[in-house]
């Protein structure tokens, strides 16, 4: 693997893993430790690691698996290890159901020790790796789009070294709770991401539709037959008659005057305006939504919704 292959903000956060001295100052993030997941660090079957994939922790566990130097017996207490071992033997380690939770514990201490000494660079990129299989539980359960796993990888790696800076190597469970912070800290960010607003194309959300029929004739009949369909379960104020039908197809698609349609249908001029606006009114409360407000629904017809320019749907 070379640094070249990582992504510009993973290759900072592997700047940061192997070269920052502690403590680390990042006053402005707050783990979170109200993760909804629960990691289980102590499993021996451990999530599968994808080479190559690019995402920062499988790279991670990529570098922990090429690191050539040995860890000597006793260096993160007594008989811990046993004997001599490459750090990527560490986790097998740990993971392994023989080991007790003392044991593992006592390890976890060592090694967050050695994190907390000066010039320690290396462990703590040993304490990421480690911590790799733990760390995926939660993209493997609560990530639903590959799109957001760089994100969610970088901010798993950033929560586990902001804990790490922070622990005391004392008490029990240091792994989970390592883990379980950076969970949190992920999770959070992750929800923050997903109740984002959405971008929408405002011109395409007001600009009418095209038509989806090949003639307006039909899409017109469509619009009658869904507001009379309201009017009949009781969700519409009244239907369209067909002399409704007839003053808006000849005076909004046919283009002819009102005046000249009224005298067609036997009405008053000032009758076959209002006639029109309440006909155009139930149609705006179909659908666009006013509520079948007068008010509203005039100021959309305005737009000349009943155009060829729309569709009927």
């Amino acid at each position: 693997m070379t640094p070249t292959s990582l992504a510009d903000d993973q290759l900072i956060l592997l700047v940061v893993v192997v070269v920052s001295p502690f403590p680390w100052r990042m006053d402005d993030v707050t783990p979170d430790v109200t993760a909804d997941v629960t990691p289980d660090v102590t499993s021996a079957t451990a999530p599968t690691v994808a080479a190559a994939s690019g995402l920062l922790l499988y790279q991670l566990d990529e570098v922990l698996a090429d690191l050539t130097w040995t860890v000597p017996a006793d260096e993160l207490g007594p008989g811990l290890p046993p004997t001599p071992l490459p750090p990527r033997r560490l986790r097998d380690t740990l993971l392994d159901r023989r080991s007790t939770y003392a044991e593992r514990d006592a390890m976890w201490a060592g090694i967050v020790r050695r994190c907390h000494a000066d010039n320690a660079p290396q462990w703590r990129l040993v304490a990421v790796g480690l911590a790799v299989p733990g760390l995926l539980r939660f993209p493997a359960k609560c990530v639903h789009s590959s799109v957001d796993l760089p994100d969610v990888h970088a901010d798993l790696a950033t929560g586990f070294l902001i804990k790490l800076a922070m622990i005391r190597p004392e008490g029990r469970n240091i792994a989970g709770r390592l883990v379980y912070s950076a969970i949190g800290y992920a999770a959070r960010r992750y929800r923050k991401h997903l109740d984002r607003p959405i971008a929408i194309d405002v011109d395409f959300a007001v600009r009418p539709l095209c038509p989806r029929f090949g003639h307006v004739d039909v899409g017109l009949v469509r619009v009658v037959r869904a507001v009379n369909a309201e009017a009949r379960c009781g969700r519409a104020s009244g239907g369209l008659g067909p002399d409704d039908v007839r003053l808006i197809g000849r005076t909004r698609l046919e283009h002819q005057a009102v005046k000249a349609v009224a005298r067609q249908l036997g009405l008053g001029v000032e009758a076959a305006y209002k006639r029109r606006q309440r006909a155009e009114a139930l149609i705006a409360r179909r659908y666009y939504g006013t509520g079948g407000d007068p008010a509203a629904s005039t100021s959309r017809s305005t737009m000349d919704p009943i155009s060829p320019a729309h569709s009927w749907s």
